[in-house]
């Protein structure tokens, strides 16, 4: 079974042709040619297909569509092996092209699924005319491709419906076998962090396979880019969110700071040397670009919890060392409400009419109370009742306790990371279906774990501020009452 996508390119056609002639991807170029010529160079055939748009109809016009990507991807179950992948690509493009368009195909053999990407000039040689790509277009390319398939012996994907959103790649791979598009993206959210050393490529390894990444404050936004479906980290579940995925990406437990691009004093090549705050700007600490999440104008860098900090002077002679744990001494420490991971309360009914929807708000308002004194009344002798503490020092304890606890839960993840470029290391890895479900049903007991305890905190923290406002309001009648006895 074959799956076709297509994207397009507006600009840079040599970088998008580099890309896919990768010798690391394609058995050293062998598995890419060119339809009108045998030079495989970026830079000459970009100048070539360049020339071709510059010559339409229309000409070449700023922001127009210089080419189409198209990517078909065959299903690892199929066993096709590379040469064979390449020459249905030849078919495939040769067809969808009607042989007036030049263009590229490259077999990608670096992943668990053989794959072909094929760059089409948007203009024709031969006509003259562009590309006019419908609605319709992507199912007619689909049919040709499963026409080539089941020419070769190969099998094909039976539609079952009528489908809410447009399938990826991923998802009409999965909802073939039984399985939902949330596994298909932890797999290949995965697999690509066994592949990454960075967050950049992190997110750039991602994009190539149809699925973009954006930092949205707090949370990730995992996005189809054919589809335009979107997934926030907290349906996929803890392990996926940002502090969890750098874990992943560098193998170790680690610390997260956050500062404003103001507090930087100089960036380099590889590194971010940010101000070290409450010291005056008369000390700095040096980050490598490796280590760091941009949000905006917000940075967020992530250091290993054991190592030291080298610490310099405004010169870049050396001060001193901060120790593991230290960092926090200077550096908020990063807010670990975990709640929006944990399973939300249930939405009410609406009504037929105004009255039954204002009535069911009310009642929906009133559980919600109900439900969040009752939390605190049982968080309250969970961790009051039997050690005497006060809620002060119950609150510290429960919050110390989730970060252990989310410590824990990021070693495991590490731990299964490691497990993955093992795997990876001894054979091709397929990224079909999770293939650890007692690690996935563990991972997910600890942060049903931890979910509980946040759920814990937030309660206390709910009487920890109610009792605050009592005194303050005791307070204000008391001097009230002293005024008026003057």
């Amino acid at each position: 079974m074959a799956v076709v996508k297509i994207n397009t390119v507006k600009a840079t056609i040599d970088k998008a042709i580099a890309y896919i002639a990768n010798p690391a991807k394609t058995e050293d170029g062998t598995l890419v040619e060119a339809s009108w010529t045998d030079s495989i160079d970026p830079w000459q055939l970009r100048e070539d297909m360049m020339s071709t748009l510059e010559e339409s109809a229309n000409g070449l016009r700023p922001g127009s569509v210089l080419a189409r990507h198209v990517i078909q991807s065959f299903d690892p179950r199929d066993g096709v092996d590379p040469q064979e992948a390449h020459r249905i690509g030849v078919e495939f493009a040769e067809q969808i092209t009607g042989g007036n368009h030049q263009y590229v195909i490259a077999t990608h053999v670096d992943r668990g699924h053989m794959h072909n990407h094929i760059i089409i000039c948007n203009a024709s040689d031969v006509t003259r005319r562009k590309m006019r790509l419908t609605k319709g277009t992507l199912g007619e390319w689909r049919s040709i491709s499963d026409r080539l398939c089941i020419e070769h012996k190969l099998s094909i994907i039976r539609p079952t419906g009528n489908p809410r959103h447009g399938r990826s790649m991923g998802e009409l791979y999965t909802s073939a076998r039984g399985e939902g598009i949330k596994d298909a993206i932890r797999t290949l959210i995965d697999a690509t962090c066994a592949r990454s050393t960075s967050w950049p490529e992190f997110r750039n390894l991602l994009a190539g396979n149809g699925v973009t990444v954006t930092v949205r404050g707090r949370h990730l936004t995992y996005t189809d880019q054919e589809t335009g479906l979107r997934i926030r980290d907290v349906k996929l579940g803890l392990a996926y969110n940002e502090d969890n995925i750098m874990a992943k990406i560098n193998r170790q437990n680690l610390d997260r700071i956050t500062f404003n691009e103001k507090m930087i004093a100089r960036r380099d090549e590889d590194t971010l040397t940010v101000w070290l705050p409450k010291t005056g700007r008369r000390e700095q600490i040096t980050i490598p670009y490796d280590h760091l999440v941009q949000d905006g104008r917000t940075w967020h860098a992530y250091l290993g919890e054991d190592a030291e900090q080298v610490v310099t002077d405004k010169t870049g002679r050396y001060v001193r060392r901060l120790m593991p744990g230290q960092i926090y001494e200077h550096f908020t420490r990063p807010d670990i409400d975990l709640t929006s991971f944990v399973d939300r309360r249930r939405t009410v009914a609406p009504g037929k009419t105004d009255a039954q929807r204002r009535y069911y708000t009310v009642q929906a308002i009133k559980l919600d109370r109900l439900r969040d004194q009752a939390r605190e009344l049982s968080a309250a002798q969970r961790w009051m009742g039997d050690t005497g503490d006060g809620l002060e020092d119950a609150i510290r304890h429960l919050d110390e306790r989730i970060r252990q606890e989310r410590d824990g839960f990021q070693a495991e993840i590490v731990a299964l990371a490691e497990t993955t470029d093992t795997r990876g290391e001894s054979e091709e890895h397929n990224p079909g279906p999770r293939e650890n479900p007692a690690d996935d049903r563990h991972l997910e007991l600890r942060q049903r774990r931890i979910g509980e305890l946040q759920k814990d905190l937030a309660a206390l923290k709910r009487v920890q501020e109610r009792v605050r406002t009592q005194r303050e309001q005791r307070q204000r009648e008391r001097t009230r009452t002293r005024g008026i006895r003057r």
